[in-house]
């Protein structure tokens, strides 16, 4: 069933003593097929978003103050005269002020006329069967490293591309981020003893699985284990993770018994979730894709799905984001496969989306493509993904392979940059990792932007401090528009004036900054002033008028 592209509002579910920003139902009856029912609006709500104290979480609330983040309807509970209502017809729910719905099983043909007949019900249909097959999802476990370091072992090959190993040098290990991770379980992760350093910390929280609806995360599901190891795996001499130091939190959405919408639907609700109880600096990592090979055959994707707007898990990935978190997704293992492409939610214009690179940087043949449906580049960067050496659920070391790998080295990464610079909003954290790709100024749908360097984006922005530099990117001036990242030595206000090499005045603006400041400049690539060539940027002081810098930038041929 195709999805509407403008579906209101996205998942939630507490559960247990948070069952403030969630409504939980169980019943005793014999399971059911499972059913999305959709609400129309919201309208019968007694909260206002002038009162947002009244209603939100203060974990969620922090975060929007934080970076400035307005409250919208999305934020809004369900209102508690729909839930009542509906309740004698749908049983088990978990409900979701984001999309503005619930799941549930539904015991009869009458109970579904009844929740149809309801004018605030705009649509139910099912998105999971009780026919069940077995799969497996990730990559099988080979192959052997060679080349590692007395520090790292041989999982030094993991992040040495990326320029990982110098960044924890200086002391930058994801310390003070938070990770959720949201996969298929954490089989043995509870007493793996690479990870004894983070439960000790009290850095390992398992959140719930929402597929068996229980807080047990650990009992089932492997795919987890490799993926949570590749970040927070600490054993000295044998592996490093790319964020040693964070605090992951797990999420159980993935059921390896099932493929559909279902799953879609209960990642958006652990997203929401998270948002209810993670810190202000927080990414969500996400190993997994959805495209075809549903159990409900005609739900399933198709290629013009995936332009960022159109899947359940893909406008919710988009909300996270939106909401405050840092959303970096695998890309997907297609590229052999007749789908080819990258897969949902990976196709989210706020997601960055990882494809998969050997340790010498080739991208593997499995790595999914771009571009998206509606034609951005994708994957957004590349990482290590073949040969990565992470934590078995059977307490020993192992090798796997895939983009599954990939992601969360990238998160991992983008942790440990974090913690280098917490005052960074996670709009900035992206666009940092992208412009610091090895091929940001010629992007393809076969490696996106390129391979990130972290250590670079680290040195770039101490540089920029210790001597008042300014920076420019994308240059070239690839998108409409750029960004200036500069220090102002404390002055309260800049000018910033563009034009041709040969004087011809383009565009002018000021700007209130204090201190260093990342500032977003409008350009239209449009425009007949802005042809293929060379052009100046000038930034003055506003209040004396003193010319404080002048940066070149090109816009290509297009």
């Amino acid at each position: 069933m195709q999805f509407m592209r403008n579906i209101q509002v996205w998942l939630n579910k507490y559960l247990l003593a948070v069952a403030a920003s969630f409504c939980l139902i169980t019943s005793t009856s014999l399971a059911q097929d499972v059913y999305w029912l959709q609400f129309s609006d919201k309208e019968a709500t007694i909260y206002s978003l002038d009162d947002p104290t009244s209603f939100m979480p203060s974990n969620a609330l922090a975060r929007r103050e934080a970076y400035n983040i307005a409250i919208e309807s999305t934020d809004l509970p369900i209102p508690a005269f729909y839930l009542s209502t509906v309740s004698p017809f749908i049983d088990k729910m978990y409900s979701s002020k984001w999309l503005n719905g619930i799941l549930g099983t539904i015991q009869t043909e009458g109970d579904l006329d009844s929740l149809l007949a309801l004018s605030f019900v705009d649509t139910v249909y099912v998105v999971k069967t009780q026919a069940k097959l077995k799969r497996k999802r990730g990559k099988a476990v080979k192959g052997q490293n060679k080349g590692g370091d007395s520090m790292y072992g041989e999982s030094a090959l993991n992040i040495r591309m990326h320029g990982g190993i110098e960044l924890h040098a200086y002391g930058f290990q994801g310390q003070g981020i938070e990770i959720a991770v949201m996969d298929n379980g954490f089989q043995g992760m509870d007493n793996s003893g690479y990870l004894a350093q983070a439960r000790n910390d009290g850095r390992i929280v398992p959140v719930y699985d929402f597929v068996d609806n229980d807080l047990d995360v650990f009992s089932e599901g492997s795919h987890g284990s490799l993926v949570l190891g590749t970040m927070l795996g600490y054993f000295e001499g044998q592996i490093i993770g790319s964020a040693p130091l964070s605090k992951a939190y797990l999420f159980v959405t993935e059921d390896t018994d099932s493929e559909g919408l279902y799953e879609e639907y209960l990642w958006a609700i652990a997203a929401e979730h998270a948002d209810s109880i993670m810190g202000i600096r927080s990414v969500i990592n996400t190993s997994l894709g959805y495209s075809t090979g549903f159990d409900i055959a005609d739900q399933n994707h198709t290629i013009e799905d995936m332009d960022g707007n159109t899947t359940p898990i893909t406008i919710a990935a988009d909300l996270a984001a939106r909401k405050g978190f840092l959303v970096v997704n695998s890309a997907g293992n297609s590229g052999n496969d007749a789908w080819q492409y990258v897969t949902a939610p990976a196709d989210g214009d706020s997601v960055l989306a990882v494809g998969a690179t050997t340790i010498d940087g080739n991208r593997v043949s499995f790595s999914s493509l771009g571009p998206t449906a509606d034609g951005r580049i994708k994957p957004d960067v590349m990482g290590v993904g073949y040969d990565v050496l992470t934590t078995s659920p059977y307490g020993f070391l192992t090798y796997a392979d895939g983009t599954s790998f990939s992601s969360p080295l990238v998160s991992g990464l983008c942790a440990s940059y974090w913690s280098a610079y917490p005052e960074l909003t996670p709009f900035e954290i992206f666009s940092d990792v992208k412009r610091f790709s090895h091929q940001f100024s010629n992007p393809n749908n076969e490696y996106g932007y390129g391979i990130p360097s972290f250590f670079a984006m680290y040195m770039a922005r101490r540089t920029a401090e210790a001597n008042g530099k300014v920076e420019l990117y994308p240059n070239p001036i690839v998108e409409d528009k750029f960004n200036l990242l500069i220090d102002t030595d404390e002055r309260e206000s800049i000018g910033i004036v563009l034009h041709s090499m040969s004087g011809q005045f383009i565009y002018e603006d000021g700007f209130n900054t204090y201190g260093a400041s990342t500032i977003d400049i409008p350009v239209s690539l449009e425009s007949a002033l802005l042809k293929e060539g060379m052009f100046l940027v000038r930034v003055y002081d506003l209040q004396s008028g003193e010319e404080l810098y002048d940066k070149k930038v090109v816009i290509p041929m297009r």
